[in-house]
């Protein structure tokens, strides 16, 4: 991984920043009925026999379509990349 990649995973001109910055302006409360929502179709889904990976990708297209209906997909690629530094390189999510 490159300098610039791991700065980027700490903090440097990380996508992910405007997310952890605005937690005080965002009720996250009003997420949760949506959560618990997509949480039990999912788990219906899984209970169907599909495996636990199928289902994380079919929630990874979701999130896709989501970007793409918003008029947003060309954000998504820097956005994964550093979700995917933050999870190897520095604090997990949780």
């Amino acid at each position: 991984m490159s300098d610039s990649s791991r700065s980027n995973a700490r903090g440097g001109g990380n996508p992910l920043d405007p997310i952890a910055n605005a937690h005080d302006e965002i009720d996250y409360r009003a997420f949760a009925p949506v959560s618990r929502q997509l949480a039990a179709s999912y788990a219906c889904i899984a209970e169907m026999g599909l495996p636990a990976s199928a289902v994380a990708v079919a929630m990874l297209g979701a999130t896709v379509n989501f970007y793409e209906c918003f008029g947003m997909s060309q954000e998504l690629p820097s956005t994964l990349r550093a979700l995917a530094d933050t999870l190897e390189f520095t604090r997990p999510m949780s």
